[in-house]
């Protein structure tokens, strides 16, 4: 276990933790107007934060499971995607944390990429 201490302004008595995970950005059965809801709603709540729990792109590839011809785009595209969608919660704070599914960490297993990694770096966390 690791602990994380976080320091919030003292007007916060208690927050909502939201949690993003198994979104599979790119895939063709992910809600992206339910994320993006979500994401708005936590953007706006001054007390509520996230953490990105894994799986947040597809990330399906030749060798995968998953199927790359029902992808609505590839998974470059979905790592851009996901910037661009959970950019205002990284830029009021709000992202406490992120880990990686087995949808990221297949790339790493294979080609030594950490697109969770490549999300935080471009979320300027």
């Amino acid at each position: 276990m690791k602990v994380i201490k976080i320091d919030l302004p003292k007007e916060i008595e208690c927050i909502e933790l939201h949690t993003f995970a198994d979104e599979h950005i790119g895939d063709e059965h992910c809600d992206i107007d339910r994320l993006k809801n979500r994401i708005e709603y936590v953007a706006n709540t001054p007390n509520a934060y996230c953490l990105l729990n894994g799986d947040i792109i597809d990330n399906a590839t030749k060798t995968s499971i998953g199927d790359i011809y029902l992808q609505e785009f590839n998974p470059m595209e979905q790592l851009e995607n996901a910037v661009k969608l959970f950019k205002p919660l990284a830029e009021k704070g709000k992202i406490l944390a992120i880990t990686h599914g087995n949808h990221e960490a297949r790339t790493y297993k294979k080609e030594g990429i950490d697109l969770s990694y490549l999300l935080a770096v471009q979320l300027g966390l």
